[in-house]
């Protein structure tokens, strides 16, 4: 289901009150147990505002989903606009954004993957791709660094950086379910970053 955004200034606001209410209910809360009601009280709007605009929590959560995605590639794109440094430099800024984010929106980035899994609705694949995407020009960034090893190609750095993502949302939004939790963000980033180079350096050299 798409959903426009609102052209008024005030639908817009309101929008995003509910938006907002949503991310912050969200991190306390699962998503099957937050209420219409909470929703509409923690923006301080009411059940018809929610409803002319959304139609359902599922409809929200598409919503969710979209706006998630968009920030990620504002993530991206902002991480890859300067000319690219070290390749340790250019991974390490990239990682750090990416994980302050995530940890900033454990609960909602948690319930939209859980989502994404069990879901039929086109608009998370087509969120999917166009998160994927973006990925290109990240590649393509990371590969103008002076120092990238011998032998890296565009495809090595594509999967070395989706080993990576995946590494850092399971670590953050399901610590339940990895075998070794890394405790502590600087232990984190450091772990993501020497996983990215390993990992880089095992493809080349295959």
């Amino acid at each position: 289901m798409h959903i426009a955004a609102p052209r008024q200034p005030r639908s817009r606001r309101t929008m995003q009150r509910f938006i907002a209410a949503a991310t912050r209910l969200a991190e306390g809360k699962r998503w099957e147990s937050i209420s219409i009601a909470e929703l509409v009280a923690e923006a301080e709007s009411s059940v018809g505002a929610f409803y002319s605009r959304f139609g359902s929590k599922e409809a929200l959560l598409e919503v969710l989903d979209d706006a998630h995605v968009t920030t990620l590639t504002d993530i991206l794109t902002r991480c890859t606009a300067d000319d690219p440094k070290s390749l340790e430099a250019s991974v390490s800024l990239l990682l750090r954004e990416l994980v302050d984010y995530h940890i900033a929106h454990r609960g909602l980035l948690r319930t939209l993957v859980l989502t994404a899994r069990s879901t039929s609705e086109h608009s998370y694949a087509q969120n999917s791709a166009r998160l994927n995407a973006h990925l290109g020009p990240v590649v393509a960034h990371l590969l103008r660094c002076a120092d990238v090893p011998t032998g890296v190609r565009a495809t090595h750095m594509a999967t070395a950086l989706t080993f990576c993502h995946s590494a850092l949302r399971e670590q953050i939004l399901f610590p339940e379910a990895v075998p070794v939790k890394l405790s502590g963000k600087r232990k984190l980033l450091n772990s993501l970053q020497a996983s990215f180079l390993g990992t880089l350096h095992a493809l080349a050299s295959a």
